[in-house]
């Protein structure tokens, strides 16, 4: 099996597919000057119709133009990355078709890798997960501007950036561990009329405001800190693997569990997310006035703690692939782990007892934050949990 990790890239941890010599992931700037040592050799290019590279300008346009291609489904390149020796080539999917689910397999290595066993390795890994679903087309239904009128209760892009998530898709990803990620999806969002929802609607009204006067400091640090993302579980991972001296095959095995377990888990999440398109909160609270509850009551001009991400309330991404990774994490070190991590949002430290403590920590953070109803976190958290006990269960218990 070959693990990855994140499902969707981030700012500092962008999708990598790791093999027993090698990873795979998406080039960035700071790999041109690589790239071009590599692909200014005549021999390494004289099969191709570019190169040899003359100029750094060169990679630095092809690395700039991967996104757009990407997104256009033309073309999917991955910089093959020696665990020891760091890049030593590219490969990469292109002439895809998603009718048939065909495509073509490409690899140019530099020279002194030529007949090492790295061009059928990262083949293998690229094809092991071709055609699973990524970069699909799939968006989150959307009126056509902010004005337009939308069924009350349904998600619609909101402030700052009005954005529809270019990762939809992740609903279509075929799962690593799990048969059926549908399976796992979260029940229903509470109903707009019903007095449960009026009191998360009030709590995250109260709690989560720009300006609230109720939040105390270290929930606005709660708030912050988690706001780095998953990113965060991964961080403290290493840390621990460093700490607890972990052997090779043991820390190869716990990473494992981290990236498969929060992937299946966010598939999952994003199933539910599409099936219920439940509004954020600063469109609930803005638009009150239309949701039929007498206990709720409109702010025209509420804003969140933290800015709204560009995909539906329910279930929680974050709350999801934490219980997710939680899981993994306790599995490789046991139940009661003491741990402090720092976020790189926050620029804070924080300390916990156990893993099951800093996802009780992030279902909280999320309503703090203002972007989440407190429901959403809570069945995250269970469907995170569940996906990882039975994915650990079906691959990784221990003869």
């Amino acid at each position: 099996m070959y693990s990855i990790g994140p499902v969707t890239p981030a700012a500092d941890e962008p999708l990598v597919v790791r093999g027993p010599s090698l990873a795979l992931r998406y080039a960035t700037p700071d790999d041109a000057e690589a790239l071009f040592a590599l692909a200014s050799d005549p021999a390494v290019t004289r099969f191709f119709s570019w190169g040899p590279y003359t100029s750094l300008e060169q990679p630095q346009a092809y690395i700039a133009g991967l996104p757009e291609k990407r997104e256009r489904g033309e073309l999917l390149d991955f910089l093959i990355v020696h665990h020891e020796a760091g890049p030593i080539g590219v490969t990469g999917l292109s002439e895809l078709s998603r009718r048939n689910r065909h495509a073509t397999v490409g690899t140019w290595l530099g020279h002194r890798w030529w007949g090492s066993g790295t061009n059928p390795e990262s083949k293998a890994m690229i094809a092991a997960r071709a055609h699973d679903g990524r970069f699909g087309t799939y968006r989150f239904p959307a009126p056509a501007t902010p004005q337009d009128p939308w069924p009350v209760g349904q998600w619609r892009p909101v402030l700052p950036a009005f954005g529809n998530d270019l990762f939809a898709w992740i609903k279509d990803v075929r799962p690593f561990l799990i048969r059926d990620p549908a399976r796992y999806a979260s029940e229903a969002p509470d109903d707009l009329t019903s007095k449960h929802y009026a009191r998360e609607f009030n709590e995250v009204k109260t709690i989560g405001s720009s300006t609230s006067t109720t939040r105390t400091a270290d929930q606005t640090d709660q708030a912050r800190f988690w706001a780095e993302g998953p990113q965060i579980w991964t961080r403290a991972a290493r840390q621990l693997a460093i700490e607890r001296d972990l052997s090779p095959s043991d820390g190869a095995r716990m990473f494992a569990m981290l990236y498969t377990t929060g992937a299946d888990a966010l598939i999952s999440t994003w199933i539910g997310k599409a099936r219920w398109l439940f509004w954020r909160p600063i469109t609930a609270i803005r638009e009150a006035d239309r949701d039929g509850n007498p206990g709720t009551a409109a702010q025209s001009d509420w804003l969140p703690l933290i800015n709204t991400p560009p995909y539906p309330d329910h279930p929680s991404g974050l709350s999801a692939v934490s219980a997710a990774m939680a899981e993994a994490l306790t599995n490789a070190f046991g139940y009661r782990v003491r741990f402090s991590v720092t976020s790189m949002n926050s620029n804070t430290t924080r300390s916990f007892r156990s893993f099951s403590q800093a996802v009780d920590e992030v279902v909280n953070a999320r309503v703090y934050s203002g972007i989440h109803f407190r429901k959403a976190d809570d069945d995250a958290a269970a469907i995170g949990r569940t996906v990882a006990r039975d994915g650990l269960r079906r691959y990784f218990e221990r003869d």
